[in-house]
């Protein structure tokens, strides 16, 4: 039997959100900055992240990816800590995604990375950072390579928070669209129809988003509708902080009612 599961590629991407001059812009900025970067993005059709379960993440997400590494160890090398690679931390996980085909552990990211095919994404890079960093700064070995650990291991946090909430809007009967392009270029974290979403934590500085979605994409789209879900930041570290039941509830209800305007 043929795959019944939803796609959805980059070309689906553009089509939804390249149709103002400021997302056009944006979009050929990108295109030109780093080609491998490009290629290899709208070369990505996303599927697996449509069946992904709710309690699959939820198992994962109270784990400790991190292991024994201490908060104030994994922020102290200030290069490390302020890094980003060439390719977005977000495009990685989905790459990951489609091709183990669920969702998985910080472990199986981090051995995926390493393989030969893989590594040249990200593996190579921040490895050589991590050898900069202890020639320049002559930080030890282990402490660079932790603050690497440290620097993937809340960006992959992230990404489990969005799985979660995206796959329990889809649960609750909302056709939720993804795929790292509108994430990474556009902050839209996921949308339905002409409803965009967006997930935000209060005061987390590794979402590196100065600007939302609505800021990027409302210009000239008036039919667009913004859903954002906030959570506080919660100071405890060793795993991952998800929405309550109630305020997923709201945001479902949210997004059917802009979806029916």
């Amino acid at each position: 039997m043929p795959d019944q599961s939803p796609a959805t590629t980059a070309e689906d991407v553009v089509d939804t959100f390249v149709r103002t001059p400021n997302t056009t812009r944006i979009y050929h900025d990108w295109t030109g900055r780093r080609p491998h970067v490009t290629e290899r993005v709208m070369a990505h059709s996303s599927r697996a992240v449509y069946n992904v379960a709710s309690a699959a993440v939820k198992r994962l997400a109270s784990e400790h990816p991190l292991g024994g590494i201490k908060a104030e160890d994994g922020f102290r090398v200030s290069p490390i800590k302020n890094w980003n690679p060439d390719f977005a931390f977000v495009h990685l996980f989905h790459f990951a995604l489609e091709q183990i085909g669920r969702v998985y552990s910080f472990e199986e990211f981090r051995s995926w990375a390493a393989e030969p095919d893989n590594r040249w994404m990200l593996y190579e890079e921040a490895d050589a950072l991590v050898r900069a960093v202890q020639e320049r700064l002559g930080a030890g070995g282990r402490e660079a390579r932790d603050a690497m650990v440290w620097r993937i291991g809340l960006a992959y946090y992230s990404f489990l928070r969005e799985l979660y909430t995206v796959a329990r809007l889809r649960e609750a009967g909302l056709d939720m669209r993804m795929h790292p392009l509108a994430d990474a270029l556009f902050r839209a974290d996921a949308w339905h129809g002409h409803v965009v979403f967006e997930l935000f934590v209060s005061n987390n500085e590794f979402r590196g988003r100065k600007k939302g979605a609505k800021g990027i994409l409302a210009e000239g789209r008036p039919e667009l509708e913004f859903v954002p879900l906030r959570m506080e930041t919660q100071h405890v570290f060793g795993r991952v902080h998800l929405p309550e039941e109630a305020q997923l509830k709201e945001c479902a209800e949210q997004i059917r009612a802009a979806a029916a305007s």
